[in-house]
């Protein structure tokens, strides 16, 4: 499918700027930049650019005057560059202020004496806060604390880090690290991919699983891998028609790596919801050397019901999707068929030897629990059945309390049996 070459992403209060993204390099990294109404192309010199990142985020300006104040930009974490003197120095005294936090600044009459100013701050360790200032007499007053009860100094920190893949490709690696690992005391290791899989999985800030996992002395690998969105369009189109091949290969990568800087042990599981679930059962089919067990949810394993959908299953794939863009991103269910066989969970449901937890949502129309149904039989046919469990009133991903609890309950005996020491 063809691609805009450029997208608008706001106008000036005046109307006299358009900000649009475009491409740009061998990455095909997304930067800002103005539309230049004479030539009719955007301008070239670019008004930000984010080095290995694809511009996210937003322009900012003065409900005073109009004018342009900054620019909210997403790369490894959020940071606003300020054009107005009185933000830089208003963005300086809360990041004082708040210490070792991302703090996202919303405000009304900004840089003016009577500002009124809404400020998120969260960091890898605390879910978030806000707080409100009033420029008139200097107060501040918090308003809202996202989950209370976390307690930021028993949680994990969170790493960012870009390595090589086997081929040489970049890669973007999250690696959230247990209290009291460090090199030369390495820990087993849960490899989780992202769903999607075109989506950015990770940001510098608190996630719940990951956290999960690492209080239970889990080294957490989350690999950018290629087909993931956020770092150039050439990272994204390097995962097309590349399911269960070299997107496989990149977590393997990313875990070889931990090992080599003696952040992991020789034991290591794989786990993940959705496309990260697909990961998670080729993991098995692949790597059986490298993965000694796997946790998958709502997981795609039949890519022939995926790709081509069925009469008697309910999803909500539409058909300019399954004629279009998996086409292309995943594989012609006609032309690819011999080629997709070989990276569907179903049909090699035979090579998948070693420990599976599986989980599906009942009510789920993303991915239906027919792919965790037919994937159970397989493997029950082929000697090895999995550790099945079907959520009632669960769509594409857990929401009921009970639930979750349960689903974690399971995961955490499931891996202490498996990676025990």
């Amino acid at each position: 499918m063809r691609k805009p070459p450029f997208d608008v992403v706001g106008i000036s209060d005046d109307g006299k700027q358009l900000y649009v993204t475009e491409e740009r390099g061998p990455a095909k990294e997304a930067v800002l930049t103005t539309f230049d109404f004479e030539t009719g192309k955007p301008a070239a010199k670019p008004l930000v650019q984010v080095p290995g990142f694809d511009f996210q985020g937003y322009v900012m300006h003065s409900d005073v005057d109009g004018r342009l104040l900054g620019v909210q930009v997403e790369a490894d974490s959020g940071a606003a560059v300020w054009l107005d003197e009185g933000m830089k120095r208003f963005q300086a005294e809360v990041d004082a202020k708040f210490g070792s936090t991302i703090n996202r600044i919303s405000c009304s009459r900004c840089g003016q004496p009577d500002m009124v100013a809404l400020v998120f701050s969260q960091s890898d360790r605390l879910p978030g806060r806000a707080l409100l200032y009033r420029g008139a007499d200097k107060t501040w007053q918090q308003v809202l604390s996202f989950m209370p009860g976390v307690q930021p100094k028993q949680m994990a920190g969170v790493d960012f880090q870009r390595i090589k893949a086997r081929d040489g490709r970049d890669l973007p690696v999250w690696v959230t690290m247990p209290q009291g690992v460090e090199p030369g005391k390495p820990a087993p290791a849960v490899v989780l991919p992202h769903g999607g899989p075109w989506m950015r999985g990770g940001y510098w800030r608190w996630e719940p699983m990951a956290q999960f996992l690492a209080s239970r002395g889990y080294l957490v690998i989350e690999p950018e891998f290629r087909g993931s969105t956020g770092y150039g369009r050439a990272h994204l189109e390097a995962g097309f028609k590349q399911w269960g091949q070299a997107m496989q290969d990149d977590l393997v990568d990313a875990l070889q790596w931990a090992r080599k800087r003696g952040l992991a042990n020789d034991k290591a599981c794989v786990m993940g919801a959705s496309y990260g679930g697909y990961a998670t059962l080729m993991g098995l089919v692949r790597h059986p050397d490298v993965f000694r067990c796997g946790v998958a949810w709502v997981a795609v394993a039949d890519l022939p019901l995926f790709l081509e959908g069925s009469m008697w299953v309910l999803d909500d794939i539409d058909h300019w999707n399954r004629k279009f863009t998996l086409p292309e991103r995943v594989g012609d269910p006609k032309k690819d068929a011999a080629a997709l066989a070989e990276v569907s969970p179903v049909a090699q449901a035979a090579r998948i030897r070693n420990p599976l937890l599986l989980a599906m949502g009942e009510e789920d129309v993303r991915v239906p629990p027919e792919h965790g149904r037919r994937l159970r039989d397989a493997m029950t046919k082929a000697g090895n059945a999995p550790e099945y469990v079907e959520y009632k009133n669960e769509g594409h991903g857990w929401q009921g309390v009970a639930t979750r609890v349960d689903f974690a309950k399971r995961v955490e005996a499931f891996l202490a049996k498996h990676l025990a020491k």
